[in-house]
């Protein structure tokens, strides 16, 4: 099981799965190969003890596999990420089986100005995103994207991972933009 941890990069108007990408490795990884699939994107635990948190990632996983939906594992630094932990958090996931492709730290607030990541900005900003201008909230929220690359949902934190919504907004299928 491979456990891949990266840093992104967008550029303006760009689909998500544009995004240009590095492992911890350094080695190059490229979200356009996940086009025609449909991308989740989580403000994941930074916390080597929040075991609650990393069941239900697997829980997730084990009804989700990758073969349906990507899983993206932001690690905040606003929710308490530190390079310093990164050992830590690496075999945490990797202890509990999950498969996760995780960034860096990255700053997701809207309050970081022009330090907010990119994926973040984009993620947060509607004139980007054209769905959402909601800020991150917190570890747990989710961001979905569709297979072509666009932002669809936004839930919260306290909306479960294994939701009745979650499930909804993953089994709902790409709509026509002009059905005529």
């Amino acid at each position: 099981m491979a456990l891949l941890c990266c840093i992104c990069a967008i550029s303006r108007g760009q689909t998500v799965y544009g995004v240009a990408l590095k492992n911890i490795d350094g080695g190059n990884i490229n979200l356009n190969s996940y086009q025609g699939s449909k991308l989740l994107i989580l403000l994941a635990p930074v916390s080597a003890y929040d075991s609650v948190r990393f069941r239900k990632i697997k829980a997730f996983q084990v009804v989700h596999p990758s073969s349906q939906v990507k899983l993206l594992g932001v690690m905040s630094i606003e929710d308490g990420y530190a390079d310093s932990n990164k050992t830590a958090i690496k075999s945490t996931y990797q202890h509990f089986g999950i498969d996760i492709l995780l960034t860096e730290g990255l700053r997701t607030k809207k309050a970081a100005g022009s330090s907010q990541s990119p994926l973040f900005n984009w993620l947060t900003t509607k004139s980007e995103n054209k769905l959402s201008a909601t800020d991150a909230l917190g570890i747990g929220q989710k961001f979905i994207i569709d297979e072509t690359g666009k932002l669809y949902s936004v839930s919260i934190p306290a909306v479960p991972l294994l939701s009745q919504l979650v499930e909804q907004d993953l089994l709902r299928k790409l709509m026509p933009s002009n059905p005529l």
